[in-house]
């Protein structure tokens, strides 16, 4: 990854019968080290740092303000409180309103979004730091859809409110009556505002949009023809797209939302909010343009409502400014990207990993990614990134790749399942960040996580995505995407070391006895804690794993038949694997990486290979 210096392809694979001189032999290490990595395996539970925020301040109304008032301010937790306080009581929607947009300017433009927690657990302050540092938006509100995102919100002294209404019985009913009351509400208000979903991510500043621009500056003095600009399709520039719309304050606009209203509540409830949209802007427009109006039976999603007196104009921004697809093509000039599923408000985590992928994920809070460098824009690198550790795996001509193309392993998924349940033993071992791998099959590449069920690695390690490597915004500058790199080759005999940086060749270690597996564990534990400890990525070579490791990892149920040659490293990975679960039993090569999109993604959708883990180890030795 360094230009500077020697690339991998002329990593020399060393042979162990050629180690010779270069073998240093180690005495036995103290085991503390060793024993550190293998409590690391047995803890239940590891959440990453946005989890552990999420968990503390969501438990409770005043874990939320005191959080508040210790990392924030007094001011802040003492609007907690009262905004907590006032949604118990249930308070008028105009109350809660106006409780949540008290601190914008009404005469300025106001963006805002609605979320709720499987939306907001892992990028509610991602959302509000791409809105004011990449959007550029002047002011941002968050409408909070359950009590635990409205708690977050406030414990972090974001603008944001709640309408606790028993009548929104389910999350469709409470997205699209919130969505339709908060902008009549705004157009009311005489607000020039901009909507967008929590799966709207932004590229670059919304300000390029003309709208946007003049009414970041004219507010409620603008004047132009054009009502409402929304976002459209891809695949088809004039189908409505709600994600993200613009809205300018007008007698034109109030009215169209009470219609919206109207029609959802009265007319069509379980209509998709999408659609009952896209049919009211066809029906003002022909009233507009004094179009003839179909009948119903010509024209079956028709409205209901009564004859717009002030009817709106319309827009719509060109499917390639703002893109809005389920396989998204983002280009330099894209201003924002909708990633959609094939289920209205489904499917979180798909988008998100969807995105994450594309490399559109905003990632800079908490240090996902080491700066929010987007195009030409360039900032200063995240704090807390320069604190995380990663892993990835290392050794094949792809680079972070496991391929069932060659001759160990050819089309056998037991093998897939066995180097990946090693690579997540060793990044929960040593507390690093797995990159997913990605997976070579014949034709085509393939992601993890349509396979691996990404829900079973929690708490077990945290994960960045495939694409993670690619992504400028993942890398410390133009030249070195991380702070330091390490080689590591783990083999049956010895432990390499490289540091490419400073090293054209490795380094091997290697145990006095090292058939007695335990010893050589121990070794790699001490190596890992005292060389390795500081080196921000290790990138891992498995070649450790050889067919009796895939056969005592996958297909073993009681270690007591297996061979103990192999003994603490297979028992770590088996305890593993038996935790992991797997979408189907190997890859769907009709998902290859080329056609990704949201409904690839099996997030809570695996099963395990086995049906029970039991106790491993205390199985035998160790």
């Amino acid at each position: 990854y360094d230009v500077n210096c020697p690339t991998r392809a002329r990593y020399k694979k060393y042979e162990l019968a050629e180690i010779g001189e270069n073998m240093i032999k180690q005495q036995i290490v103290d085991i503390s080290s060793r024993t550190k990595m293998e409590n690391n395996v047995q803890k239940k539970k590891s959440y990453t740092y946005s989890l552990q925020f999420w968990h503390l301040v969501t438990q409770s109304d005043k874990a939320a303000i005191a959080y508040a008032e210790k990392e924030i301010s007094k001011d802040a937790a003492q609007r907690a409180r009262d905004g907590l306080i006032a949604y118990a009581s249930k308070e008028s929607i105009d109350q809660a309103l106006t409780r949540a947009f008290e601190r914008t300017d009404s005469r300025r433009l106001t963006a805002w979004t609605m979320t709720n927690a499987a939306y907001a657990q892992d990028m509610l302050a991602d959302v509000v730091n791409m809105a004011y540092e990449i959007a550029k938006f002047e002011q941002f509100v968050i409408i909070c859809l359950d009590i635990e995102t409205l708690r977050a919100c406030y414990a972090l002294g974001f603008d944001c409110g709640a309408i606790n209404n028993e009548d929104n019985t389910g999350l469709r009913s409470a997205v699209q009556n919130t969505k339709f009351i908060v902008s009549h509400w705004l157009t009311m208000r005489n607000t020039p505002f901009a909507f967008f979903e929590m799966d709207v991510w932004f590229l670059q500043s919304a300000s390029t949009l003309p709208m946007v621009a003049k009414l970041q500056n004219m507010g409620q003095n603008y004047n132009e023809s054009i009502d409402m600009l929304f976002a459209a399709h891809q695949n088809n520039p004039t189908a409505t797209n709600i994600g993200f719309y613009l809205v300018a304050a007008s007698k034109r606009t109030q009215e169209f939302f009470s219609h919206c209203i109207e029609e959802s509540q009265k007319h069509r409830p379980r209509a998709h909010d999408q659609n009952i949209v896209h049919n009211m802007l066809s029906y003002h427009r022909a009233y507009r343009r004094k179009s003839r109006i179909p009948s119903e039976k010509q024209w079956k999603d028709k409205p209901r409502t009564p004859k717009p007196e002030n009817p709106i104009e319309f827009a719509f921004i060109p499917p390639h400014i703002g893109v809005s697809s389920t396989h998204p093509i983002p280009t330099e000039r894209t201003v924002f990207v909708h990633t959609l599923g094939t289920v209205p408000l489904q499917a979180q985590h798909g988008k998100r990993i969807h995105a994450k992928e594309l490399g559109i994920w905003h990632g800079a809070f908490l240090g996902y990614y080491a700066r929010p460098w987007l195009f030409r824009q360039r900032y200063t690198p995240t704090p807390a990134f320069f604190k995380h550790k990663f892993l990835a795996l290392d050794g094949h001509p792809l680079g972070n790749a496991i391929s069932i193309s060659e001759i160990f392993g050819y089309h056998n998924p037991r093998h897939l399942k066995a180097r990946l349940a090693f690579l997540i033993t060793i990044a929960k071992a040593t507390g690093r960040i797995l990159i997913l791998p990605k997976i070579i099959a014949d034709y085509h590449l393939y992601f993890t996580w349509p396979f691996l069920d990404l829900s079973s690695l929690q708490g077990l390690c945290d994960f960045r995505e495939t694409n993670f490597f690619s992504n400028p915004k993942s890398w410390l500058n133009y030249t070195h995407p991380f702070l330091s790199i390490a080689q590591v080759s783990y083999t049956n005999k010895a432990i390499g070391i490289r540091f490419p940086y400073t090293q054209n060749s490795p380094t091997w270690y290697t145990s006095p006895n090292y058939m007695e597996q335990s010893n050589h564990w121990t070794l790699f534990a001490h190596l890992m804690d005292s060389l390795l400890s500081d080196t921000q990525l290790i990138l891992l070579h498995d070649g450790i794993v050889s067919n009796d490791f895939v056969r005592i990892v996958t297909n073993c149920k009681s270690l007591d038949q297996c061979e103990k040659q192999h003994s603490y490293l297979t028992r770590l990975t088996r305890f593993i694997h038996l935790h992991l679960k797997f979408c189907g039993e190997t890859i769907n090569l009709d998902r290859p990486a080329a056609k990704t999109f949201q409904g690839f993604d099996c997030f809570g959708s695996g099963s395990p290979d086995h049906a029970d883990p039991n106790s491993i180890l205390n199985e035998g030795e160790g």
